[in-house]
């Protein structure tokens, strides 16, 4: 099965697609999605798997993004309607975010993406080539994660009926191996470290204390950074 991410609020949560294709007249109805976006969602995945040089089935196609009541956009479910459409039957729970062009080329959805990834219960995704770098710079952990980089729908049926998969492993920053920790005004603290020293985990470790008022950002498009590139959370 394939799901994806409702990228709204602070914690995710998990969009399971269902399909259900049987006998009637060509179609695709989608539930659990604004009925505001319904229409371009359809027609753009209809375009997007005919330019990939692949068959809709020649029937009634039903998606369900459940769970139904929660809010959803384009940007994080296009990818995973259209492999669910190309791969009906697949068992295996495989997590994919991202859009799609009229090409079939998967466009990158930043937001969620750090999260989505890192929940301890997702473990297979389905991610374009772009996200690889992001997930490398911003992950302190991905042990246990196997990863389908794609540029394209093709490319990702591809990789995923050869099992054509990468583990990654967060490098060790030499320069950086304990994070710096400044005062930043009377009740703030600023850390500047390199990927992987534990930024994130410090701060998760300060939030379990009441007094404690800790607010992490991560900027993935324009991250703050220092002299040597190396990303600041604040």
């Amino acid at each position: 099965m394939f799901y994806t991410s409702s990228n709204f609020g602070f914690n995710p949560i998990n969009v399971n697609i269902e399909i259900d294709i049987r006998n009637g007249l060509p179609s695709i109805d989608v539930v659990g999605v604004a009925d505001s976006i319904v229409m371009g969602l359809r027609e753009k995945i209809k375009v997007a798997i005919s330019n990939s040089n692949f068959e809709l089935p020649n029937e009634r196609i039903l998606i369900c993004a459940s769970p139904c009541d929660l809010k959803k956009d384009s940007d994080s479910i296009e990818l995973a309607i259209a492999m669910a459409i190309l791969k009906p039957t697949f068992e295996e729970n495989i997590g994919c975010l991202g859009s799609l062009d009229l090409n079939g080329n998967i466009i990158l959805s930043i937001n969620g993406l750090v999260d989505f990834v890192t929940k301890e219960e997702n473990k297979k995704f389905i991610l374009p080539k772009k996200a690889k770098d992001i997930l490398l710079e911003n992950c302190t952990n991905l042990d246990g994660k196997e990863f389908i980089f794609a540029d394209s729908l093709q490319e990702s049926v591809q990789k995923l009926e050869t099992n054509d998969v990468e583990k990654l492993t967060i490098p060790n920053d030499e320069d950086f191996e304990e994070s710096s920790c400044f005062c930043g005004g009377p009740d703030g603290i600023f850390l500047l470290s390199g990927a992987g020293a534990g930024k994130t985990a410090s701060f998760d470790l300060l939030r379990t204390y009441p007094a404690a008022d800790c607010r992490v950002v991560r900027r993935s498009a324009e991250r703050y950074a220092d002299g040597r590139g190396h990303p600041v959370y604040f």
